[in-house]
């Protein structure tokens, strides 16, 4: 008797290992090549980050005066944010929650929500550096004078219990502001920016000071201080930090069934990356031109992603309401319904076609989730190949 169950027990392995096997065959089939840059291979560098404040500051400096936002936007903090933003701390400091306003949150872990930090963030600070490009460079060259902390003379206990709330709402180590001085058409300006730690290395978390953090503008002020000697950035002329954005591939279907199954597949997997490949971005090559206004596209593409992802989720009004009647105590629960892995638990039972002229298309999606039924409208475009515009 033992014997036949071992044989019975050994053929349900074996069969499961199969259907794994075929279920991963199909999907390598289907798989798209979401990201177009950067190309890991070639994007491996030996420098992988500053350990001093004061060299990531002037790392910076040297890539906006020499317009590069490239790799400008490689000192900054986005893609450490998308990996260690909590939600849950996030709610118990400021005891709100902005739904789609604010980025996602990382608590779970969650690849989907990474990306579409990532790409959000990338766009705001690719904004915040071309207005630094813009103001600091047009017809003229800048200097750097001086850099110097900027901590008050007497910090209470909640200038360093604040500092510790945001530390592990981010997952920094610790933080540091500076007032950056500068020589801009022969005149001292100074520049104030906030620096974050994460594990080793220093990053750009904002150029303002943390009251100001808000503020979208950026704000470049006369100063009364007087330098005598510039500070040389040569020494940053070769340097290359590793690229931590990511710019979108151009993919498509000749058949709008075959790209909404493979869309809702991307999502059921917690691959953002993919989905977005289906997303309409690109309005042709030329746009990678200019990278600020592309990463700007690819943030919205990611904001109707997280939008998807959070009206599937929060669908349970008497459970939301339920959560924000003690809100600063519920955050954890928050992020956990909101966790990505929940499609696992989703089924697409149908594809409607609604109307399609051969240019524009709109299609239902019917899919289970939660014991809840979802009719989801999806808006799409043709350009030699069907894409995503929108899914309501």
């Amino acid at each position: 008797m033992e014997k036949k169950i071992l044989i019975l027990g050994s053929a349900i392995i074996l069969l499961m290992f199969g259907a794994i096997g075929f279920y991963e065959l199909n999907e390598s089939r289907i798989a798209v090549e979401p990201v177009l840059y950067p190309d890991t291979k070639q994007e491996e560098t030996e420098l992988k980050g500053y350990e001093e404040a004061e060299e990531l500051i002037e790392y910076m400096i040297y890539q906006i005066r020499e317009q590069n936002l490239d790799l400008a936007m490689r000192g900054c903090a986005f893609q450490n944010i998308s990996e260690y933003f909590m939600l849950e701390y996030y709610i118990r400091f400021l005891e709100r929650f902005e739904h789609l306003d604010l980025i996602p949150p990382s608590d779970t872990d969650s690849e989907a929500y990474r990306a579409i930090t990532n790409a959000r963030l990338a766009a705001v600070y690719a904004s915040t550096l071309e207005q630094l490009m813009e103001k600091l460079t047009f017809d003229n060259q800048f200097e750097l004078l001086g850099i110097v902390e900027d901590v008050p003379e007497n910090p209470d206990g909640k200038y360093y219990t604040d500092r510790e709330s945001i530390c592990e709402i981010l997952g920094a180590r610790t933080l540091k502001e500076y007032i950056i001085y500068l020589k801009v058409d022969n005149q001292t300006m100074e520049l104030r920016c906030t620096l974050a730690r994460f594990k080793k290395y220093w990053k750009m978390l904002s150029f303002h000071s943390l009251e100001d953090i808000s503020i979208e503008y950026v704000d470049l002020r006369r100063s009364k201080e007087e330098f005598q000697e510039m500070i040389s950035l040569e020494a940053y002329k070769e340097d290359i930090l590793p690229c931590n954005y990511f710019i979108i591939n151009h993919c498509s279907e000749d058949n709008i069934e075959v790209l909404l199954k493979r869309f809702f597949l991307y999502l059921q997997r917690e691959d953002a990356l993919s989905a977005m490949a289906y997303m309409d971005i690109y309005e042709d090559e030329t746009e990678l031109n200019n990278l600020s206004q592309f990463l700007t596209k690819q943030a919205e593409a990611a904001k109707k992603i997280q939008n998807f992802y959070y009206q599937t989720f929060l669908y349970d009004e008497n459970y939301y309401a339920w959560v924000f009647r003690d809100l600063d105590d519920r955050g954890g629960d928050l992020a956990i319904t909101l966790s990505t892995t929940n499609m696992l638990f989703s089924n697409l039972y149908h594809i409607q076609e609604v109307q399609n002229d051969g240019t524009q298309a709109i299609y239902y999606l019917e899919f289970g989730f939660g014991n809840q039924w979802f009719r989801k409208e999806v808006h799409l475009v043709n350009k030699n190949g069907w894409k995503v515009v929108d899914i309501y």
